[in-house]
């Protein structure tokens, strides 16, 4: 069972890993926190009652950071990420699922991701 989660994140801390000890857990859903509250991360989970629909594996991180807000520099405002993964209950095997994310981590290369959020597709 996870007790913390290390984050490193260019830009936040100088780039330095980040420990984020688990602040909280409900049922299949966890979050991870700094003591200052700067950074979050939830991972959860949402399985079908009935076993035949979609697993929802979700990861968030959010970041509390400055922002210009109607010209008031001194509001602070959550920026959410977050990822999702989506599977059938049925029918892909934990290597299999591995095996596409690693293919998919290999794709996430700087230009692709600003391209992404140049909104090309």
């Amino acid at each position: 069972m996870l007790t913390s989660l290390a984050l490193t994140v260019a830009g936040i801390n100088s780039g330095a890993s980040q420990t984020l000890p688990k602040v909280s857990t409900a049922g299949m859903s966890s979050v991870y926190q700094t003591p200052d509250g700067s950074l979050k991360e939830t991972i959860s989970h949402t399985v079908p009652k009935d076993g035949t629909g979609d697993i929802r594996s979700l990861i968030k991180v959010a970041e509390v950071k400055s922002v210009t807000n109607n010209g008031i520099t001194s509001n602070l405002r959550p920026v959410i990420l977050s990822f999702n993964i989506v599977r059938p209950a049925t029918g892909y095997t934990v290597t299999e699922v591995q095996a596409l994310i690693t293919g998919f981590k290999s794709q996430l290369t700087d230009t692709l991701v600003a391209q992404l959020l140049g909104l090309e597709s």
